[in-house]
């Protein structure tokens, strides 16, 4: 194995650890405000259409680590 080769391969595995060693903290998502949220009496919710759409978005950005 050549000098040069080494030294690439080195300097690879240095670079690819320091990446992995600092992660970047995901920013989390904004909470979205539900204008229309009501009550039943059964103990559910009604939403209108974009609230519901709002609320979905917003627990898929959770689920996906914040994108």
């Amino acid at each position: 194995m050549t000098t040069q080769l080494k030294i690439l391969l080195i300097a690879s595995a240095i670079t690819l650890t320091g990446c992995q060693a600092c992660p970047t903290t995901p920013i989390k998502p904004e909470r979205p405000k539900l204008e229309s949220l009501a009550k039943n009496t059964d103990g559910g919710i009604t939403l209108n259409r974009q609230d519901a759409l709002d609320l979905i978005l917003y627990v898929y950005d959770l689920e996906d680590g914040y994108e």
